[in-house]
């Protein structure tokens, strides 16, 4: 038998899986990634959440700190309809 194949089995990996399951529930979807994940995100998940923490007076006048920030703040917009997508 044939899999589509995801590498990860974080956050994003699984956001993806679920994407893809939800976009084409034909495809054969397996996640490959470690059993034990007991604190794997806290790292990670200071940046994900605070993004603008890494703008400041200096950077965000400058163009590449201003598209970060309009970035973050366009995706920031997507996650109450995501959440609401996910929760079937």
């Amino acid at each position: 038998m044939t899999y589509d194949i995801i590498i990860g089995n974080g956050i994003l990996s699984l956001s993806m899986a679920l994407s893809l399951a939800l976009l084409d529930p034909s495809l054969k979807i397996r996640v490959i990634g470690r059993a034990n994940r007991e604190g794997e995100a806290r790292v990670a998940a200071g940046a994900m959440l605070n993004v603008y923490a890494d703008l400041t007076n200096v950077s965000l006048p400058s163009s590449e700190g201003h598209l970060k920030f309009e970035t973050a703040r366009k995706f920031s917009l997507l996650w109450p309809n995501w959440i609401k997508e996910i929760m079937v």
